[in-house]
């Protein structure tokens, strides 16, 4: 039925139902064709029945969900009968009140069918006028007409000109007919504006008639004579007519200052308006009158006889739009919103018209303010003139400063200059945090203080804003002149500002902001300028540009991709970012846009996928399926289009992931993992989605993973999938074997194939201009020498001594060396610059000539400056390579390798001439005189090459003076003097040798102590560097090899020596068989080796059995096989003469067997000691024991007892008596070695969940915990805790099982040859799919929640750490092997428990409808027996299931 009704107790809670489904509205329309409905209609056209039908059809499709009292369509009736009457529309409920038709479609195709029957919408329409709407209109249908005449709709570029209906009736019918019916509505409703004021704008907007145009304005305005967008209207229309109709001097003169009264009567009514704090203030006048202004200049184009007149005026309008737009905008924090492209530029174009001036060259107030967005997609200028607006450099802000810094000295009384010049200092600030040449704060506040106390309630918002941020408190500022910090001289500390009252300040600027602007920005978003951030002095006043509220600006580390990237957004394209980008320019987001919109549109095709794409799309998308995280590795030869072959991932895979790129700080994992997080939720935890990371350090994977994990757990974020697949695209010359992507410099047939064809296409599109592509190119020949050489022929035959040919030559090697590297565009134009042009604005690229076709200029993100580097490191290294064949070897830099001894750079110019690299080295020391990494490299090139200990020890010690507490920088000392005792050679004498050795012993302990002051520094936090989070133990290592060194050079010399050192004999005694009494001073030295070694060695069995370099590798084996070969040479074979015999005996064999601690003897399984051995040591630890009765010892017989068992070795009697007293003694607290505690947890462990422990496990975890940081954290820091134990199965002291009988018998059942490393490697826990050792050990079941492993001992849960913390993702009950490291229990192999058939406590089938609900109870218990899932548990509530 065409009509429905509804019952309702008034209008406002009225039903409507609108949301009929598809096959019902199909059907319908099958019974309204098939009806007498339309043939009625034109049999009776003009019935009372058809004109209510219509008059509903009318406002249902317009006004959707509006509908008509009965009372209302029985007057249309003429009070006959409704339902009589509408018989042929509907069937009434003879308890309605309302009418309506039943759906908006429906409303829709009845005005179609009514129009065919020629009943227009516009005859409706006056129909609906008459009929309803009589002497007095009731509110409601006042307020309907209004909407179906005048109500526009709201489109993404503002709202439409028209209502829809009169839109409608425009396209059907015509214009006339429009009007006609605004008229009657004008005529019906006369003390409405509305109705006026929309015929005057049908008028001149379809060019129909404005002398018709500007009498409805002017009837509008004598309807509503204070409102200012009514009398915006006529000045509307004077301004179309004008740029419209008038041809004739005197015509556009006459019509102009008709425009300009009409937009000054806006101005003032606006003005006038300010009381009504709803309404934001109606700018139209100020903007209408730089229209009128701008068009008067356009039609006078030889003489305007208002230049002159308009120009104050217009500049003040220009005035008003700068701090109008740099203050404020459209929006909310949360949505920005602009005003549209034009605006601005109309403003700045008549601007330019009447001044000459360029708006972008402003240097008022907003203007300073607003410069940092120059260049940048949101600000108005790039919006407005595309590309002809660039972002503002250094040396131009530091132009308009020295500007502003002369007109301030002319005229010292002028507060606007002095507000200009101060803010155009804190902007520079901005641009270079870290410039030199900013002036200093005392200067600045000296000249505001100036103005403070003068005319104090005549200053505007802006005086006060600086003075807020010039006298902010701050403990220190520390802000120097280049010329004071090379003089040496302190910095004069400025004013902290307590001597001010700031809040009074505050005060008034708040009280100026109301005098001078709010008016004007009521109802607008003000937007912040700056916001305080760390440091001191101007640079700690952070522009908004640099932080933005908008969700899109959140991840300062990080390049977000959007799924909807660019749409919307009209993002400015010009064909040089194209060119740039086949030049060599790094890809950016817009170049993968602009290329699928060209493909899309025919004009071009998609760039080329390089073989191996869909297979790292594949891995990406099979990693989606992983729990918690995963990582891709993309290995890439540099120059081969790894980054690209990413960024496609990246683009093509938005839509099903949260893409990023990492841009920044990638040793700052918290804060990427904070980042990574938020994206993943996005802002909300019911938004979840993986996110695809893209990063290029493949050293921060585990550490950022870790970081993630941490992240989530402290949100308590419940993860519904994967939260991040880590794509780390890797920089690699040579790969070996690998099952992942790795993009080589060389094409396959088929790319090969695919790059000539894109070759025709671009020849096509940019002609000449390819044979510049050299990105493009290289790869098109298959990376050709002969293209390459032939492109770099430039460099040969050009003068070295020429500026742009000496920084082609340092790009040249910057890129060959350090792929990616590049340099600011504003550093290469300082290098280029003659001084009497310093400021001319000339491109890079027209000083790079004729080498600007080797390099390229790229802006990586709207926020940072313009970059130059070289087109391709092939090209780079070619030319690198032909200015050295030159002999112009440029400039150089020096920088760390991974593997090798010495840096790239480093290495090949050692391969040409090993005597150039010193050279190059102190240029690089001394041209940056505080850093310590120069002096450093120095030093190792004179030690390691040149063998030249004496320069390489002056080279250090300058390196130590420059990072005095860095112990790294440190150990090269001590490395120089033990490379020198090492190369000694035969001629030295023992006093030659204890000479170097005590220089390289002092050396490595002053190492080994600012290791450990870095970690006191590390804990609280004041640290102004950057600390490894590996612990230095490159000051022990050194030590041990030089008393290494030191025995064997002395005992060589003669084997008294070896009873030295060994402590046999003393060292005063045997002084005269060496022959040389001044040996004694080493007398101390000497007597303290073995000592001090045998700390070292404990040390190192420490750091080595308890953990190992990261969770995939080993420490070198050298580190532990040197410590113990040197341990054994100082402790000796036979008793040394403090021994006394048969006393110490067993303790002096511990020594020797290397087990003197707890984690000596728990290394005797690492070291494969034998059975027969072990037994040895036990029962040596068991006479130790029975002598002292001490706690430690005790210990240590009973771990040696248990490694023994471990190797099935048996014992005549059992310490069964000893271990029940150590478990019913006093359990060990923090003050106990974490060793003790182990112990105690291993022997009082029980058997299942339903035994209970002796003592509090929870507590005595804890107590262990403790225990561990206070011996071990801050050596370990982030190495992997090794497992020593295993709860295995068996009884008493036999189920303690030893991590190497594991490791034994997965290695003896493993089938390959990588078994061995699988064993090394416990990423994966492989160990643990062997059978043989999943027999050995017990499973545990415990329960994952809140990230969270519990064990259930007794009626307590125990929380144990995981081996890998992926494995805590989803709640769940889980099963694992537990096993104990030096910190306590972890947990290995968590698996998700099987639940057994007889465990299951319910069968359910759950079913969501189409509209998404739950089924109801007894729905459920029909559907049951069709499919059930597993439910450990639920309940019913109401009528649905709840989980």
């Amino acid at each position: 039925m065409a009509l429905r009704t509804t019952t309702t107790k008034s209008s406002s809670e009225r039903t409507v139902t609108s949301n009929i489904n598809q096959t019902s509205f199909l059907d319908f329309f099958f019974c309204l064709f098939k009806s007498d409905i339309f043939v009625y209609v034109e049999d009776y056209p003009d019935s009372d029945n058809t004109k209510l039908f219509s008059i509903l059809a009318l406002l249902n499709a317009y006004v959707p969900n509006s509908y008509l009292l009965m009372e209302k369509c029985q007057q249309i009736l003429d009070d006959s009968s409704l339902e009589e009457k509408m018989k042929p529309f509907l069937s009434l409920d003879a308890s309605s009140q309302c009418l309506c038709l039943i759906h908006p479609d429906i409303a829709n195709r009845s005005l179609e069918q009514l129009a065919d029957l020629e009943i227009s919408r516009s005859a409706i329409t006056s129909k609906c006028i008459a009929s309803l709407c009589g002497d007095q209109a009731e509110p409601f249908i006042v307020e309907l007409i209004k909407k179906l005449l005048t109500e526009r709709e709201k489109k993404e570029n503002g709202r439409s000109k028209f209502s829809t209906l009169i839109e409608d009736i425009l396209t059907i019918e015509g214009p006339s007919e429009a009007l006609d019916v605004l008229i009657e509505a004008s005529q019906t409703f006369q003390d409405k504006f509305i109705y006026p004021q929309t015929i005057a704008r049908l008028y001149y907007q379809k060019d129909i008639d404005y002398e018709e145009a500007e009498r409805w304005a002017n009837e509008a305005i004598s309807r509503d004579s204070k409102n200012s967008y009514t009398a915006d209207t006529l000045g509307q229309v004077y301004k179309n007519w004008l740029k419209e109709k008038t041809t004739s001097h005197n015509e556009v003169n006459d019509m102009a200052e008709k425009g300009f009264k009409a937009f000054r009567s806006v101005e003032k009514k606006a003005k006038d308006e300010c009381d009504d704090e709803t309404n934001s203030f109606n700018n139209r006048g100020h903007f209408g009158f730089i229209q009128v202004a701008k068009i008067v200049s356009e039609k006078h184009k030889c003489y305007d006889p208002f230049r002159e007149t308009l120009k104050s005026e217009v500049k003040e309008k220009f005035g008003f739009f700068e701090w109008y737009l740099s203050y404020s905008n459209l929006g909310k924090p949360h949505k920005t919103t602009v005003e549209p492209d034009f605006f601005w530029r109309e403003v700045a174009s008549c601007y330019k018209k009447y001044t000459a001036e360029n708006a972008a060259d402003s240097t008022s107030f907003p203007a300073l303010l607003d410069c940092l967005n120059h260049g940048l997609f949101v600000s108005k200028e790039k919006r407005a003139f595309k590309s002809g607006v660039t972002e503002k450099t250094r040396p131009q802000l530091e132009q308009i400063r020295d500007y502003l810094k002369t007109a301030y000295n002319k005229n010292v009384g002028d507060v606007k200059v002095a507000e200009r010049y101060i803010l155009s200092n804190i902007i520079l600030s901005n641009k270079e945090p870290h410039s030199p040449q900013h002036a200093l704060v005392r200067k600045l506040q000296k000249i505001l203080r100036r103005h403070m106390f003068t005319v104090v309630n005549q200053r505007h918002p802006e005086f006060y804003l600086l003075v807020l941020l010039l006298f902010w408190p701050e403990e220190q500022l520390q802000d120097q002149t280049l010329e004071e910090a090379n003089a040496g001289k302190e910095s004069e500390q400025p004013s902290s500002g307590l001597n001010y009252n700031l809040e009074e300040y505050v005060t008034l600027m708040e009280k100026a902001y109301l005098e001078v602007y709010h008016r004007y920005l009521r109802g607008r978003y003000l937007l912040p300028q700056f916001f305080l951030g760390k440091g001191s002095g101007l640079s700690r006043w952070i522009h908004r540009i640099y932080v933005k509220s908008d969700i899109r600006d959140l991840f300062s580390l990080s390049d977000v991709l959007y799924e909807d990237q660019f749409e919307g957004d009209d993002p400015t394209f010009t064909e040089q970012e194209e060119e740039n980008f086949y030049r060599g320019a790094p890809p950016n987001w817009l170049n993968f846009h602009i290329n699928e919109q060209e493909a899309s549109s025919g004009t071009g095709t998609l760039f080329i996928k390089r073989d191996g794409f869909e297979k790292l799309k594949e891995e990406i998308q099979m990693k989606r399926k992983l729990p918690a995280m995963s990582t891709v590795k993309l290995f890439h030869q540099s120059g081969s289009g790894g980054t690209t072959m990413a960024m496609q991932a990246l683009w093509d895979l938005k839509k099903t992931f949260r893409c990023a790129v990492l841009t920044n700080s990638a040793s700052n994992t918290t804060r990427v993992a904070q980042e990574v997080v938020h994206l993943f939720t996005a802002g909300s935890l019911g938004h979840q989605n993986t996110v695809l990371l893209l990063l290029n350090d493949e050293q921060i994977l585990d550490k950022l993973q870790e970081s993630i994990m941490m992240t989530v757990k402290k949100q308590n974020i419940v993860t519904h999938m994967p939260v991040a697949v880590l794509l780390s695209c890797v920089r690699k010359d040579i790969l070996l074997q690998s099952k992942n992507v790795f993009l080589k410099r060389e094409l396959s047939e088929n790319e090969q194939q695919k790059f000539n064809e894109k070759k025709k296409e671009l020849t096509e599109k940019y002609g000449e201009k390819i044979r510049e592509f050299h990105g493009f190119n290289i790869m098109q020949t298959n990376f050709s020498e002969e293209y390459i050489n032939k492109a770099c022929q430039i460099i040969r035959s050009c003068s070295k001594a020429r500026r742009p040919l000496k920084a082609a030559a340092f790009l040249s090697l910057l890129n060959a060396y350090v792929p990616g590297s590049y340099l600011l565009e504003s550093q290469c134009l300082d290098f280029l610059k003659e001084e009497s042009n310093a400021f001319a604005d000339v491109s890079t690229k027209d000083k790079m000539q004729p080498f600007s076709h080797l390099i390229v200029t790229f802006q990586e993100d709207e926020r940072t400056e313009r970059k130059v580097r070289m087109a391709h490191p092939l090209i780079a290294k070619c030319c690198t390579e032909v200015l050295a064949d030159k002999g112009d070897h440029g400039t150089s830099l020096e920088v760390k390798g991974e593997k090798e001894r010495f840096s790239k750079l480093i290495l090949d110019i050692q391969q040409d001439d090993k005597v150039q690299c010193a050279p190059v080295l102190k240029v690089a020391s001394n041209k940056f005189p505080h850093d310590p990494f120069f002096p450093q490299a120095l030093a190792r090139f004179y030690y390691i090459e040149l063998k030249d200990y004496n320069l390489a020890e002056m080279w250090a010690k300058r390196a130590k003076e420059r990072d005095p507490q860095n112990s790294f920088i440190a150990d090269t000392l001590g490395q120089v003097h033990k490379n020198c005792l090492k190369n000694i050679g035969e001629t030295s004498n023992p006093r030659q040798v204890l000479l170097l050795a005590k220089k390289a012993i002092e050396a490595f302990k002053h190492e080994e102590q600012l290791a450990e002051e870095e970690h006191q520094m590390d804990i609280s936090g004041d640290r102004t560097v950057q600390f490894s989070n590996m612990f230095n133990c490159r000051g022990q290592f050194g030590f041990v090899q030089v008393c290494n060194l030191l025995y064997d050079l002395l005992v060589k010399k003669n084997e008294r020596w070896e009873a030295v050192l060994t402590k046999k004999v003393s060292f005063g005694s045997v002084l005269k068989e060496f022959g040389d009494n001044k040996l004694y001073r080493f007398n101390d030295l000497v007597n303290n080796l073995k000592g001090d070694l045998q700390k070292k060695a404990e040390f190192f069995a420490e750091y080595l059995t308890f953990s190992k370099l990261s969770i995939e590798r080993d420490d070198p084996e050298y580190i532990s096989e040197e410590t113990y070969e040197c341990q054994k040479k100082f402790v000796g074979y036979s008793l040394s003469a403090e021994v006394i015999p048969n006393t110490n005996q067993c303790k002096h064999e511990l020594q020797q067997n290397l087990a003197t601690t707890s984690a000596g003897v728990l290394a005797c399984m690492d070291r494969e000691y034998s059975e027969d051995l072990l037994k040895c040591i036990a029962k040596g630890w068991k006479k130790v024991w029975s002598k002292t009765k001490s706690r430690s010892n005790e210990a240590n017989y009973i771990l040696a007892y248990i490694l023994s068992r471990n190797l099935r070795a048996t014992f005549p009697d059992s310490p069964e008596a000893l271990i029940q007293s150590f478990k019913q003694g006093k359990p060990p607290d923090h003050s106990n070695p974490p060793e003790q505690h182990m112990l105690a947890l291993l022997l009082s462990w029980p058997a299942n969940s339903e035994n209970k422990s002796s003592f509090d496990l929870n507590q005595q975890i804890q107590e262990m915990g403790r225990s561990y940081e206070k011996a071990y954290r801050k050596y370990f820091r982030s190495r992997y805790l090794l497992p020593l134990f295993f709860i295995g199965k068996g009884q008493d002291l036999d189920r303690l099982v030893h991590r190497k009988v594991l490791e034994h018998l997965f290695f003896e059942h493993s089938q390959g040859t990588d078994s061995d490393c699988k064993m090394k490697d416990w990423t994966n826990e492989d160990i643990f799919k062997d059978g043989k050792v999943k027999e050995r050990l017990i499973k545990f079941e415990g329960v994952v929640r809140n990230y969270s492993l519990f064990l259930p001992v007794g009626s307590k849960q125990i929380e144990i750490e995981a081996n890998l913390q992926r494995s805590l993702w989803k709640a769940r009950q889980v099963s694992f092997f537990l096993g104990f490291t030096i910190r306590g229990p972890v947990a290995f192999d968590i698996q998700t428990k099987k639940v057994e058939r007889g465990e299951i406590t319910w069968l359910a089938y759950l079913h969501a409808d189409n509209n998404g609900s739950l089924l109801t109870t007894k729905t459920f218990v029909r559907k049951r027996k069709e499919a059930y899932l597993l439910l450990s548990h639920c309940t019913f509530v109401g009528r649905v299931i709840v989980l």
